[in-house]
């Protein structure tokens, strides 16, 4: 009776296998409510460029549905006709190979399946959507994990699957309840996602036209006396071409060793505190009080505004900057990071951004070498990228300001999915195991 514990029952719920649950609920294993459960082929089948049906994996089923991107591969008519399965609206799949639990309802698409998805096909008499759902719920997820094979790559197995069991109302007018309340969820989940890729696609959008001048915001934009050509392209009049060294008043890196931990003390950050860009404090491991080769905590003290970069590390996390602020208490840093303070005459914040565009993070991987699985770039070489900025820091402020608000309005739509993602797994909980009765 896998992860059930002595509990106590209420009145009018039973103890199972799948823990506490109403008395006039059943539990049914998966193969129990399912016409069959197979996955796809074991083999690679023969690709098409033209062909109209796509080549699915566990890896194209996410939040639900079938995705399949450029590098989706296809294949034609006949291949389709060699390795289809039978699948309807009442299908179910699910990634059993590597990353395992994904789900999709299938909707029709024309699709042949890989052997890393499986297919569950469910019975007249029970609502996909809500074994959708039961199989999403933790007591699935902990049968699932304790039949998983396999050391580096872990697979879950058909009879795994089939012998499964989840709590079933009896009512299929509860099973609809039940999917329709978590439905919901999921809609308004979806749309946060939706809005969230939108928006960063305007920040984005933002970020080109600001950070080259092709947009200048007010009251910039009525000073503006036309455009020069320049090595890096057109950029406006009032404009200069520079290298990063002129932005810069002093730029050093951290602490060439890692110190003990300690309880107290003053943080150490790393390279792992930068995360999409961000300075992410909410575990620091690593904390400095006495250092027994003497070196001096001055030189290694952040102050707001101080940018931090990555300089060695892997090619999809170097290069990557935040800006350093105030964190309640004095923080220092450690290896792999740069600390880069702007000159007075400059915004750290426009740095910053300006750090952040693509362009640069472009010519960032140019100037990265790598050697034994880690990149790495100089000093001197980042110092010595070209640049187009404001002469005016007042400009330099009013850009930076504008991106700061696209990214204040993306954290909250960030932080409001994160709650309804945590709600949602509250409800899962109560509906799927009866605790909250919606009929």
């Amino acid at each position: 009776m896998s992860g059930v514990i002595d509990q106590q029952v209420p009145e009018g719920y039973k103890l199972t296998e799948v823990g506490v649950i109403p008395r006039d609920w059943h539990v049914k294993t998966i193969g129990e409510v399912t016409t069959d459960i197979g996955d796809g082929i074991h083999a690679t089948p023969e690709y098409s460029s033209s062909g109209e049906y796509y080549f699915v994996n566990g890896n194209n089923i996410s939040n639900g549905s079938i995705i399949v991107t450029e590098g989706t591969k296809k294949v034609d008519e006949s291949e389709f006709q060699k390795h289809k399965k039978s699948l309807s609206l009442r299908t179910i799949f699910l990634s059993i190979n590597g990353t395992i639990g994904n789900l999709a309802l299938y909707d029709n698409e024309p699709l042949v399946l890989g052997k890393s998805a499986a297919y569950i096909n469910v019975k007249e008499q029970y609502l996909p959507i809500y074994i959708y759902y039961g199989l999403q719920a933790k007591t699935t997820s902990d049968f699932f994990s304790d039949g998983l094979t396999g050391s580096t790559i872990k697979n879950l197995g058909l009879g795994v699957i089939r012998a499964t069991p989840i709590p079933m109302p009896v009512d299929q007018e509860e099973q609809t309840a039940i999917a329709n309340a978590l439905s919901d969820v999921d809609t308004l989940i979806t749309s946060l996602e939706k809005l969230i890729t939108k928006k960063r696609a305007i920040k984005t959008a933002a970020m080109q036209q600001l950070l080259t001048g092709k947009k200048r915001l007010p009251p910039f934009d009525q000073t503006q006396t036309g455009y020069k050509q320049t090595e890096l392209g057109e950029i406006p009049e009032d404009w200069e071409v520079g290298i990063v060294k002129g932005l810069v008043e002093n730029m050093t890196s951290g602490l060439s060793r890692r110190l003990a931990s300690h309880d107290i003390g003053l943080p150490v950050l790393i390279s792992g505190n930068i995360q999409n860009k961000k300075l992410v404090t909410d575990n620091l491991k690593y904390w400095y009080k006495d250092d027994p080769q003497g070196a001096s905590i001055e030189d290694y003290v952040l102050n707001d505004g101080d940018i931090l970069l990555c300089f060695i590390n892997s090619m999809s996390q170097i290069g990557k900057p935040c800006i350093f602020k105030d964190i309640g208490r004095p923080a220092i840093y450690t290896t792999n990071l740069f600390r880069i303070v702007i000159s007075n005459i400059h915004s750290s914040e426009f740095a910053y951004y300006l750090f952040s565009s693509a362009v640069f993070q472009k010519q960032i991987q140019l100037i990265s070498k790598i050697a034994v699985n880690q990149a790495s770039f100089t000093k001197p070489d980042f110092l010595h990228i070209k640049i187009i900025h404001p002469s005016d820091k007042v400009e330099q402020c009013a850009i930076a300001e504008t991106l700061s608000d696209l990214d204040s309005e993306i954290d909250g739509l960030e932080q409001r999915l994160i709650k309804t993602q945590k709600i949602k797994l509250g409800m899962m909980q109560e509906l799927l195991t009866g605790r909250t009765r919606l009929i």
